[in-house]
């Protein structure tokens, strides 16, 4: 009878394994992380895959512009929206409905983690030809740092990979701070940048990240960290590599359709018109940033005024006006009979749509091609975001020179001058002793930036470098920079000069220097911890 008992209870115990067995197999038509990353063909998908968060709303489509410019002394918003009005105040609302704090959080790290998994999966994929297995690593590693660079710049806080997959829930991340986050998308720039070619050949690959772009985003990371050395190192490897010049390229080009894929261009998304319904395919910058003239633009993020008077500062030798000013912004002038969606800026005054004693954002905008029978959408404008130009790589290796005490900064600025016919320094407007100090060249730097690259979503990383961020020696730190003077004004003081906002930027609890982390993720990843203040 013993026997009997035992076999009975083997044979069930062998027929539940089975039935356990039987449940668990997986079905040969569908495919997951284990079956899909076997070819190089699945491994370039998955690229493709990852390079698609760039156009999500939360990324360059929409919210990394609202976040960056207006925030900045370049921007203000008047909007009905509270929720942007508070992006740009420092009085941000982290109510669960802010949906650029949450949505960039969340397709940065979309694209954070499709990243990840291209390289943890690249690595046991053998590829026939080498090089072409290292040029799609080398891109997952750029777009895994952008993505960090962003969440450093946006968040000042949030989850990195410690190992490439962070598929399993709470695992495989560390929590950094800023700085970390910083050297974390250096580290990727730098995998980048050994595998990436300098220039793709085919035509079909247009657009693709390049050794230039990894060079260009590593001198921006090591602008961020205060290490001008290693900034001006990239900055000389752009510039000498012989791949991009200035002189050829109008200035108004970079931010229209003609002129995409110019040989200033560094690193740009590319955008087209979406006619296919999935809202992926075009840029919404200007549905946001623009002129409201009868429905082209929502105007929830408008031009300072102080951008203008930047320009202002001086003429070309002839008299007329810097003519980045006219490519940059909407403004009132009685002279200019342009038609800008078929009327001319006093026309939409009359109309009622614009200000006449406010300035609006330009670039990227479809002026000259929209009309009010058919305006700016949500799904038209296909003007690419160009991120890096050429022209910003010799500002900040200007910027470098000046930092490291090393002459060559005014050789740089002028060569972007030079491009817009503006006078060369010294001039009457600038002489020498305007920027004969290392703090006198820095306001000097501030002019020409501001001029040059307006709007583009760099400023809030300037302000940082130059007044939110200190080496004590110990480190980097958060702070309020007030050893220097401009126009007689300390920096907080000159900021609230140029943009009445930072009237509410308190930077003694660091609040202001960060948004908040979006509050449903904070219970969802282990560790991580609200922003000082919010």
């Amino acid at each position: 009878m013993d026997k009997i008992k035992y076999l009975v209870l083997l044979v069930v115990g062998v027929m539940l394994l089975s039935c356990e067995s039987l449940l668990e197999q997986k079905n040969p038509n569908q495919q997951d992380s284990e079956t899909y990353w076997t070819t190089e063909e699945e491994l370039s998908q998955g690229l493709n895959a990852a390079y698609r968060p760039l156009r999500f709303n939360g990324e360059y489509r929409r919210w990394l512009h609202i976040l960056y410019v207006s925030r900045s002394d370049e921007g203000y918003s008047t909007s009905p929206n509270p929720h942007f009005q508070s992006y740009s105040n420092f009085r941000t609302l982290n109510d669960g409905a802010s949906e650029a704090v949450l949505y960039t959080w969340l397709d940065l790290y979309k694209g954070i983690f499709w990243s990840n998994q291209v390289l943890y999966h690249g690595e046991k994929i053998e590829f026939e030809e080498q090089l072409k297995k290292d040029q799609i690593m080398g891109q997952a590693y750029f777009l895994r740092g952008l993505g960090l660079f962003n969440i450093a710049g946006v968040y000042g806080r949030g989850p990195a990979p410690i190992i490439p997959d962070m598929s399993e829930y709470n695992q495989g991340y560390k929590i950094l701070e800023q700085d970390a986050l910083y050297r974390e998308a250096k580290l990727n720039f730098l995998e980048a940048a050994k595998r990436l070619p300098k220039s793709w050949e085919n035509n079909a690959d247009l657009g693709r990240i390049t050794k230039g772009a990894a060079w260009g985003m590593l001198a921006k990371v090591n602008g961020q960290l205060l290490d001008w050395e290693n900034m001006k190192l990239y900055c000389d490897s752009i510039i000498n590599s012989g791949i991009y010049k200035l002189d050829d390229v109008d200035y108004a080009s970079n931010f229209n359709e003609a002129g995409e894929f110019n040989t200033e261009s560094v690193f740009e998304i590319q955008f087209a018109p979406d006619r296919s319904g999935i809202g992926q395919l075009s840029q919404e910058r200007a549905k946001f940033l623009g002129l409201p003239a009868n429905g082209q633009s929502y105007d929830d993020g408008t031009a300072s005024n102080s951008v203008r008077d930047e320009f202002q500062k001086e003429t070309m030798a002839d008299g007329k006006s810097d003519p980045r000013l006219k490519a940059t912004l909407f403004y009132n002038d009685p002279l200019d009979n342009t038609l800008y969606y078929g009327r001319t800026f006093s026309g939409w005054v009359s109309a009622g749509t614009v200000k006449s004693n406010k300035v609006y954002w330009k670039k990227y905008t479809q002026w000259d091609t929209k009309s009010e029978a058919a305006p700016e959408s949500h799904a038209n404008n296909g003007i690419n975001i160009r991120v890096i130009r050429l022209a910003d790589i010799y500002l900040m290796r200007a910027e470098a020179l000046n930092e490291l005490g090393l002459s060559g900064a005014v050789d740089d600025i002028n060569r972007v001058r030079s491009r817009v016919n503006m006078p060369q320094l010294p001039s009457s407007t600038y002489p020498a002793s305007a920027y004969d100090t290392k703090d006198k060249m820095r306001i000097q730097i501030m002019h020409e930036r501001s001029c040059e690259l307006a709007g583009e979503s760099w400023r809030w990383f300037d302000l940082e470098r130059w007044f939110f961020r200190d080496n004590d020696g110990d480190g980097i730190k958060e702070t309020m920079v007030s050893d220097y003077l401009i126009d007689g004004k300390t920096p907080l003081e000159w900021l609230q000069s140029r943009d009445s906002e930072f009237d509410n930027f308190d930077y003694t609890d660091g609040k202001c220097f960060r948004f908040p982390i979006p509050s449903r993720e904070l219970p969802l990843v282990e560790g991580l911890e609200q922003n000082e203040g919010w």
